[in-house]
């Protein structure tokens, strides 16, 4: 009997798991910025919780345009641009074919879309490899890079590579300042 799956190894300069907005951004920039990239995203549109899987609004810094003179910028911007350009009536599934195309075609950004990830490589230190498992081609892929990014959107990267995330108060931190000593992130092996 013929065997269904089979195993693929790629590298890559950066690596981005999560297809959510932060991951698109995250990855697209990485893309505009020379490095080779891949974006891993598990589910079959990117857009993550603004996506017509969940439809929850982008809000952003202006809250719907109730704060004055504040508004995101960059990569964000252009999607949401791009949106108001051909989505008239805000419909999510247009919303979702908006934020494919910012990432299908980019030049440099290679996308992985119904691909679970797995399984991490680590040093300890360092994440060196995952294992992706993609559904609808049933292909394995055993992937490398000079650098992850975990936006998975709660932490799953990192957690398979044992690391605990962030022990402190967000509200006690001033993004504007030095943070204390005390509020810094501290990250410690997870036990296996």
């Amino acid at each position: 009997m013929k065997e269904l799956s089979r195993d693929v190894s790629k590298h890559y300069d950066v690596i981005v798991v999560g297809g959510g907005l932060a991951g698109v951004c995250a990855a697209v920039s990485a893309a505009r910025h020379g490095a080779k990239t891949a974006i891993v995203q598990d589910r079959p549109m990117f857009g993550g919780m603004s996506s017509s899987e969940q439809r929850q609004h982008v809000v952003g810094a202006s809250c719907h345009n109730t704060k004055r003179d504040v508004a995101e910028t960059g990569i964000i911007h252009e999607i949401l641009l791009a949106n108001k350009a051909r989505n008239e009536r805000q419909a999510y599934v247009i919303w979702d074919s908006v934020v494919w195309e910012i990432v299908h075609y980019q030049p440099n950004l290679d996308m992985y879309l119904n691909t679970t990830y797995t399984a991490c490589q680590s040093d300890g230190r360092k994440v060196l490899g995952i294992t992706c498992y993609q559904m609808t081609t049933e292909i394995t892929y055993h992937f490398t890079a000079d650098i992850f990014v975990d936006a998975t959107g709660n932490g799953t990267l990192g957690r398979f590579a044992g690391l605990i995330g962030v022990v402190g108060k967000k509200e006690k931190m001033n993004s504007m300042s030095r943070v204390h000593p005390r509020f810094q992130m501290r990250i410690r092996r997870a036990p296996l």
